[in-house]
């Protein structure tokens, strides 16, 4: 089983494909790597996630609605295999992170305490459909640019920044966005 806390987890278990069933929260992929894990809603309090490698072949982590604080650990955003972040209703700071994984599906981060601006990095991944960063301390101007690199078509369908200190107008290409349903400002 996942210890009740992550901020006491040392090491991840020897995980083996015959192995991984027998773990609560975790889906493992053929390999008998770690794909996916769904930690929410499981009143877990810790003041930082660690850095544990063998997070680092995540397509999923889920940890809605629990009492964690801290940055996103480094294992996440550099993971280049990560489909879906979702830490909403947590106590979350620093800045809203950049994620290397170009597959990223779904980042929602809303209503915890990230602080600055929306990162550049974050508009042009063509795989994108969700991003909710509302309900944070976001400040600064809207980004000039929404859309991804010429010849490829955005799968955006909801973008959620209400309750922020955002600031500026809605950039045109945004507008032209193909799949857009709801933004939400």
């Amino acid at each position: 089983h996942i210890p009740g806390n992550p901020g006491e987890v040392r090491d991840w278990p020897d995980v083996t494909e015959e192995g991984c069933e027998d773990l609560n929260h975790v889906r493992c992929d053929e390999r008998g790597n770690i794909a996916e894990l769904s930690l929410s809603g499981l009143g877990l309090k810790c003041d930082q996630i660690p850095d544990l490698p063998a997070l680092s072949r995540l397509t999923a982590f889920h940890a809605v609605a629990n009492q964690i604080s801290g940055t996103v650990p480094v294992v996440f955003t550099e993971s280049d295999t990560m489909q879906e972040f979702r830490m909403s209703h947590n106590f979350l700071t620093g800045t809203v992170p950049c994620f290397a994984s170009l597959q990223l599906e779904a980042l929602e981060i809303d209503f915890n305490m990230l602080s600055g601006e929306i990162p550049a990095c974050l508009l042009g991944k063509p795989s994108m459909e969700q991003l909710d960063l509302s309900n944070n301390f976001l400040d600064g101007e809207l980004p000039v640019r929404w859309g991804v690199p010429i010849g490829e078509t955005s799968n955006l369908v909801s973008l959620e920044i209400r309750n922020t200190e955002l600031r500026g107008v809605l950039p045109v290409d945004m507008t032209a966005l193909p799949r857009i349903a709801v933004i939400g400002l």
